[in-house]
């Protein structure tokens, strides 16, 4: 009791002096008061628990007060273009495609005037230069690189239903780096231990989305890693909408079930004499937190961890109060502004609102079983781990409901519910999870047949979430002022005190805080654990049996033009099970998640790779596709390109060891005894003189199923489509994949009526700053196939399927939406 009070004083302390600005000097003043106090209770034998109290709450606010205020001497050059800024990068950079996301601690700026010291963290989004891709393997940044970036300083955005700006100011983030140019000064400056957990870390990501398909091996890295960089954005949505976004964050419901695991082993492997056993579960649990990033809700998670163990080891009573005020000061002495941080006050909300509602709620449930069954059966126990579950999450939301209001103006009505469904599977998750991984390290082979396994519950669970997301109304949206906030917390205290005091007939009619005896349980020749095992695996086997079945080939080509933004992603699957990935957008996320849905679990090999030309939104996502999957061969246009990209690409494809064809005209690839793959584009001596030979001298290829053709033309303009014509190449196919999104440079009438297509797919951004399709475009192709229900755009439909037998064309489309207008036309 007396550390959670002497907490609660030291964490009030630097609330204060960050709400608001009292000078240092008064501070210290007050501080040698409260010292003189604690000498006069001491000298006079009384208790020393207030004063000493008191001088750790006005420490704790001259700790804040004291700490530099990061980032405003970066503030003079913000706007200022050409800024070379040197600094260290201090945390693990995130992927987000070919380029990193990484914040980087300013040590120098230079401008105009010279070189100057300066101080502040910069948020930065950067593409490695050639020169870096050449020098080191991937990842091409890393934790501990002193870097030079020259560019433009610029604010933090402001987002429209956050204050992003503060937010970013709260972590010591006062301006933002896109796109400056990279160079490496010196490797090697971070710490020698988070340097090998990174390292760490990186292996086990590489060993799961190597034997897992998307999107379950995202969620596998968040879930056992922290990394939630590649989760696609439509599940971080669902989770959102669902209210289960606390699952994707590692905290104590995680590192319990770690816990749980390793203390029952160390056991096991030391026995219980001298409290030895106790070390092997404490390494796990902070081997644990580091490898997620050492998240506020893992760090507070991994403390309370350690003093449940420290109070095993003394024998002590264990207050789980205490432990979690004792995070708190210990997170907030470390870094005063996490205090403020949301996710640093969600987590403590959730585990506050746990402790207190959790075991009265229990009880009336208990309560309630027991004046119901008379004795227990096979339903009753799966059905009180269910009341359970509900009364966790129902203690935890009611904790969490206005913070969440107030911040991001949001309420998910399906929380309880979607949480009590997909927790179950949370256990599974983590242990194989970890299987995959470390067997993944071992041999590839071995990390997918674990795969296999967790493949099932990472599906569960994300099934359960996105089908609880597309139920309608789920979602309210609300303004909340700080007022009310403090208003609820402050009637929930109140009504929680009235409770403890004995006052609970006044509050709650029924005596359910009681515990009733438990009735005896039904004997039974298999224990329960045996039997749950057995049906989980039977379950479990079922499952992959049906699941492997419908994803074996059909006798029928299917196309899919996948969904990837502003840019192209074409994948095939022959009638006999041959698979082909043209192009792969901007965001690896989106198109590794549609080959997830699309090709057999098991199967993480591709027979054909096709880049159509270099530029970022063709060529990002087959680098990731490249590093995931077994490709047999690699089409390229060979271009010369000397862009950071086009390196990325080339060591990405000399890393993976495929078979790479220069693709040229008249080149034809087998897929299978019935389709057929014709290169018509680029001809040899390549275009040139153009005003964009990269994209004229893209990839062309006719793809041919019987009858039916179809004609993908990467981002050919006018004069490509003309060389093709002059070369007398037959360009007539079924159906036509647009050349550049529809922009008005090409698409031109001539072409159109050389290819006489009866269907045409524009792969396109909705709200494009481009304006694709252009009208003229879409007028002229329109008018081409005879109708404008036989023009289908990504921006309106979504993913867009074509199925055949060699005849006949059936269309699938993923849904239908209103493209939003783009405010301003960039360029065509």
């Amino acid at each position: 009791m007396r550390l959670m009070v002497v907490s609660a004083f030291w964490v009030a302390g630097v609330a204060a002096a960050l709400q608001w600005d009292i000078p240092a000097w008064a501070i210290g003043l007050f501080l040698v008061w409260s010292l003189a106090l604690a000498l006069l209770f001491w000298l006079n034998g009384w208790r020393l628990l207030l004063p000493i109290a008191l001088s750790l709450g006005l420490l704790g606010a001259l700790r804040a007060e004291l700490m530099a205020p990061p980032g405003e001497a970066l503030l003079p050059w913000i706007g200022v273009n050409n800024t070379e800024v040197r600094g260290v990068v201090v945390e693990e950079p995130e992927a987000v495609g070919i380029t990193a996301r990484f914040r980087l601690r300013v040590e120098q700026i230079s401008s105009e005037g010279g070189w100057h010291g300066a101080s502040g963290d910069v948020q930065v989004i950067a593409l490695p230069s050639s020169d870096l891709v050449s020098q080191r393997g991937a990842p091409y940044l890393r934790y501990g690189d002193r870097l030079s970036l020259v560019g433009a300083l610029d604010e933090p955005p402001a987002l429209p239903d956050f204050d992003y700006r503060e937010y970013m100011a709260r972590q010591g983030v006062h301006a933002v780096m896109n796109q400056p140019r990279v160079a490496l000064v010196e490797e090697g400056l971070g710490s020698p231990v988070l340097s090998a957990v990174y390292a760490v870390r990186r292996s086990l990501a590489r060993a799961i989305v190597a034997s897992l398909p998307e999107p379950q091996a995202s969620l596998a890295q968040t879930l056992l890693l922290g990394i939630r960089s590649g989760v696609p954005a439509s599940v971080a949505q669902a989770f959102r909408d669902t209210g289960t976004s606390h699952l994707l964050a590692i905290s104590g419901l995680h590192v319990g079930v770690v816990l749980g695991l390793s203390l029952p082993l160390s056991v096991g492997l030391l026995g219980r004499r001298r409290n030895l056993y106790l070390l092997l579960p404490l390494g796990i649990v902070w081997l644990y937190a580091a490898l997620s990033g050492f998240s506020p809700s893992a760090e507070r998670a991994a403390i309370m961890a350690s003093l449940f163990l420290l109070a095993v080891a003394l024998g002590r009573q264990r207050s789980a109060f205490t432990a979690l005020g004792f995070a708190a000061a210990l997170m907030v002495a470390l870094d005063p502004p996490v205090l403020y941080d949301i996710s640093f006050q969600l987590s403590f909300a959730a585990m506050t609102g746990i402790l207190l509602l959790w075991p009265p709620l229990e009880r009336a449930t208990d309560a309630a079983f027991d004046r119901v069954v008379d004795r227990e059966t096979w339903w009753t126990r799966p059905s009180r781990w269910v009341a359970s579950a509900v009364a966790v999450s129902l203690a935890a939301t009611l904790a969490t409901l206005p913070l969440l209001a107030f911040s991001f103006h949001r309420i998910a009505l399906l929380g309880i519910p979607a949480t009590v469904l997909a927790l179950p599977a949370l256990p599974l998750v983590l242990v194989l999870s970890l299987g995959t991984a470390l067997a993944g390290l071992m041999t590839p082979v071995l990390g997918q047949v674990v795969g296999w396994l967790a493949w099932l519950p990472l599906s569960y669970m994300l099934g359960m979430v996105e089908t609880l997301a597309r139920l309608p109304q789920t979602v309210i949206h609300l303004e909340v002022s700080g007022f009310l906030v403090w208003g609820y917390y402050g009637v929930a205290a109140a009504l929680l005190i009235l409770f403890r005091l004995g006052w609970r007939r006044l509050l709650i009619p029924l005596r359910w805080w009681k515990r009733a005896a438990l009735p005896q349980p039904l004997s039974n020749p298999m224990p329960p654990m045996a039997q749950a095992g057995v049906l989980l695996s039977l379950a479990a086997g079922v499952a992959l049996l049906w699941t492997a079945n419908a994803s074996l080939p059909d006798g029928k080509l299917h196309v899919t033009f996948i969904d990837v933004g502003q840019g192209d992603a074409t994948f095939v699957q022959t009638p006999e099970g041959q698979q082909l990935l043209v192009d792969g957008g901007r965001d690896p996320r989106l198109v590794l998640e549609a080959l997830g849905e699309r090709m057999p679990f098991w199967d993480r090999s591709l027979d054909v790779l096709v880049l159509s030309h270099s530029h970022e939104d063709h060529l990002a996502g087959l680098v990731e596709v490249l590093r995931r999957y077994r490709v047999a061969l690699v089409i390229d246009n060979g271009f010369p390109d000397e862009s950071p990209a086009r390196e990325v690409w080339r060591t990405a494809v000399q890393a993976e060891g495929a078979r790479v064809l220069v693709a040229q005209q008249g080149q034809v690839v087998k897929l299978g005894e019935s389709v057929t793959l014709e290169v018509f584009n680029p001809p040899d001596p390549p275009i040139g003189g153009t005003p964009s030979d990269l994209d004229n001298n893209s990839t062309v290829v006719r793809l041919r199923h019987g009858s039916m053709s179809l004609l993908l033309t990467g981002d050919l303009q006018a004069e490509g489509e003309a060389s093709l014509i002059d070369r007398g190449v037959g360009l007539e196919s079924t159906v036509l994949k647009v050349a550049h999104h529809g922009s008005k440079t090409s698409s031109t009438q001539q072409f159109l009526e050389a290819v006489r297509p009866q269907l045409a797919v524009v792969s396109v951004g909705e709200g494009n700053p481009y304006c694709h399709p252009a009208d003229e475009v879409m007028g002229r192709l329109n008018q081409i196939t005879g109708s404008m229900g036989r023009v289908f755009r990504t921006d309106e439909r979504g993913a867009i399927t074509l199925t055949s037998d060699g005849q006949s064309i059936t269309v699938q489309t993923q849904l239908e939406r209103f493209p939003s207008p783009a405010p301003r036309c960039l360029v065509y």
